[in-house]
């Protein structure tokens, strides 16, 4: 399907004579292997407990560093802070009802 829409979206842009057809296809290609780049992480996070640890950590801090450098009027430290809280109460919900094992399979 994505292999159809790709060819759909050259087509287009060669025809309209939009110089960015090479972009188009650097760009699937690109987020093609940013997922299997994920898919491989979350497979190891799903085995590993540190690797899940790791991981949680990681997106925590990118969401921090995003959401500091959208929200500029926002102090960096009380976005942390609202962050964290959510993450919290999210993990706490999600394992203290019982929807997820604490544990590694």
């Amino acid at each position: 399907m994505s292999g159809c829409l790709l060819t759909c979206t050259v087509l287009t842009l060669w025809i309209g004579r939009i110089p960015l057809w090479v972009s188009a296809i650097i760009a699937v290609g690109r987020g093609a292997g940013q997922l299997a780049l994920v898919s491989l992480l979350l497979g190891v996070a799903l085995t590993q407990s540190w690797a899940g640890i790791v991981l949680l950590a990681v997106m925590l801090t990118t969401a921090i560093i995003t959401a500091t450098g959208r929200l500029r009027e926002f102090p960096g430290a009380l976005l942390s802070i609202a962050i964290l809280s959510g993450m919290t109460v999210t993990l706490g919900i999600v394992f203290g009802t019982g929807a997820f094992d604490f544990s590694i399979r």
